[in-house]
């Protein structure tokens, strides 16, 4: 996947060591409010390493990236 390069941030590929960040979000109740059921709180370590492998193998037609800072790349 391309990277989106912005002043701030950048859009890029999700990569396997993400899953840390990943599952510091998807069990805080303020940010899975307004998204979709797919992070139903609580999200159990299963589902969280379900999710990012599906994001890691694609298909589906399903286009997902992660939102990063621009000079680390870092999950933010």
């Amino acid at each position: 996947m391309p990277r989106l390069i912005g002043e701030r941030i950048m859009l890029r590929e999700y990569h396997r060591d993400d899953l840390k960040s990943i599952r510091s979000w998807v069990n805080d109740p303020a940010v899975t409010d307004t998204l979709s059921d797919v992070f139903m709180y609580p999200h159990t370590e299963q589902s969280s390493e379900t999710f990012l492998n599906r994001m890691l193998q694609g298909g589906d037609g399903l286009k997902s990236f992660v939102i990063a800072e621009k000079e680390s790349a870092a999950y933010s």
